[in-house]
């Protein structure tokens, strides 16, 4: 707390925070809802926010209390044995029919929210309607109940599996991911089974065993052929041999994803995380052109997503899907010399309420090929921003 025996103490995770930002004082009251005062009194530690105006705070900072420092980390459940005991439940389950329509609506919901809520706040949304789940599964219910409520906790245990990555709890990412893949099992959704394949695909990608993604990838694109977790499963299989420097099975997969796509109709929720519209194959184009050293194509690409998915107000927001488009694009501007450029767009990628952990490596690995250029004013502001942003930790 930032309260001890009466004494205030400087609330630096908020401050930190904030700055992280690039938002001076008045403009964080402002997104509140509250005076500058306010906000200077809660990082001198003289006062601490009612609940409405923390939560707002929490939603505006993209972080948690914890995260602001207005309470203590409390230890966290044990996801591995938390996933166990439902995988038991479910097994022996054959009732429980209360609140599933409204565990439904959560999970939509809590799909949607990956697109602009820091990994830390959404676990926290998370993990209390898995409980539910669990809690549902011990009563009474008709057999369609039961396969509706367990899809809904695969849904959950498959969001929290990505959350947990972003956090780097690796083991209880792996075992949310089993769990979700079991309750795909017992229910035959196939699009879920895909989903639990994919998202393996993307581990393997951010730990560089980029075979392992091709071969996840493609085990994903067979479950489900024409569902959005195929498209998704050719976007990781590209993305994974544009790391291999396979140029042409790179731009395959992404020519396959494209065409599958048209055939798909629009997604009813442009920000759901389980779906792909055409502004999520320009970020993964993106991607996959900037790491062939294609630059003009990734820097058309990167530009289209910027542009797309910038506005809070629009029905696309992607905040954490932009920041990497400005790496992407400061990737592209560096190829082609142009170094001040390149670390002024790639420096906008921490000015993003959301950065994933994938933010981070890719703006690791872009600082390590700017370093040599560090007389570039641009470059070192981006230098800078990168180790303030690694320095804080991802949100």
């Amino acid at each position: 707390m930032n309260r001890t025996n009466g004494e205030h103490k400087e609330n630096l995770r908020l401050r930190a925070r904030r700055r992280q930002l690039s938002l001076t004082q008045e403009e964080l009251a402002e997104r509140v809802g509250v005076h500058e005062y306010s906000i200077r009194r809660w990082e001198a530690g003289t006062d601490q926010p009612q609940p409405l105006n923390l939560r707002k705070l929490c939603q505006v900072l993209g972080a948690s209390q914890v995260e602001l420092g207005f309470c203590e980390e409390a230890p966290g459940p044990d996801g591995i044995a938390e996933a166990l005991e439902i995988a038991r439940l479910a097994d022996s389950s054959d009732v429980g029919p209360e609140l599933i329509e409204s565990t439904q609506l959560a999970v939509e919901r809590l799909r949607r929210q990956y697109s602009n809520t820091s990994s830390r706040v959404l676990g926290e949304e998370i993990r209390p309607r898995l409980r539910v789940v669990s809690q549902l599964l011990q009563g009474r219910m008709r057999l369609s109940q039961h396969r509706d409520l367990l899809q809904a906790g695969g849904w959950l245990a498959l969001l929290l599996a990505t959350v947990s990555w972003d956090l780097k709890q690796r083991q209880n990412a792996f075992a949310y991911r089993d769990l979700a893949w079991q309750f795909s099992r017992q229910t035959g959704d196939q699009e879920l089974e895909a989903w639990a394949q994919e998202t393996p695909a993307w581990f393997a990608l951010i730990e560089k065993r980029y075979q392992e993604t091709v071969e996840l990838s493609r085990s994903a694109q067979e479950i489900a052929p024409k569902s959005f977790a195929t498209v998704a499963g050719l976007l990781q299989e590209g993305r994974a041999w544009a790391r291999l420097g396979a140029t042409s099975q790179s731009v395959s997969a992404l020519s396959k994803a494209h065409g599958v796509l048209e055939r798909m109709p629009v997604p009813a929720r442009l920000d759901d995380h389980y779906t792909v519209d055409p502004a999520k194959w320009e970020f993964y184009a993106g991607t996959c052109y900037a790491l062939l050293g294609q630059s003009r194509e990734a820097e058309r690409h990167a530009r289209a997503v910027i542009a797309e998915s910038s506005d809070p107000g629009g029905e696309n927001y992607w905040p954490a899907r932009v920041a990497i488009s400005h790496i992407d694009l400061g990737l592209a501007l560096a190829q082609r010399g142009q170094f001040d450029e390149a670390g002024h767009e790639a420096g906008q990628a921490f000015s993003s309420p959301v950065c994933h952990r994938s933010t981070m490596q890719r703006a690791g690995e872009l600082d390590q090929m700017l370093a040599r250029r560090s007389e570039v004013p641009q470059v070192r502001d981006f230098h800078e921003r990168y180790l303030q942003a690694a320095q804080a930790g991802t949100p």
